[in-house]
């Protein structure tokens, strides 16, 4: 009977020594965003508009060359914030997201570093 209890607390007491293996995660991301926005047009005036389901940030006029618009973000408590923007030039109009929650890819991570 002794010797089943010491196997049992030598058993036990190596269960918890030995390391469980972690799981990797990706690299926490950063806590606030910052979107920047520049008229890289020669000659044409930019109307910008970009906005969330829950903040329309309104339209900015970006009338001549290097012009710019920016804003910073939180994410939200669920991790599901979306920025889409809508660019226009007298001739031409383009609509994209920019800015989308990454969860499995890093594809923003990977082309948005700091300063380039």
């Amino acid at each position: 009977m002794i010797k089943n209890i010491v196997v049992f607390f030598l058993f036990t007491v190596a269960l918890v020594g030995a390391e469980v293996p972690r799981v990797a995660l990706p690299p926490p991301g950063p806590s606030r965003y910052y979107i920047h926005v520049v008229n890289g047009l020669s000659k044409l005036g930019l109307l910008v508009h970009c906005q969330s389901k829950d903040d329309d940030l309104g339209y900015h006029r970006l009338l001549n060359h290097g012009d710019d618009y920016q804003w910073n973000f939180k994410v939200n408590f669920w991790g599901t914030t979306l920025y889409w923007c809508k660019l226009e030039t007298p001739h031409a109009s383009v609509s994209f997201e920019s800015f989308w929650p990454e969860t499995q890819h890093l594809w923003l991570r990977d082309r948005c570093k700091h300063g380039t």
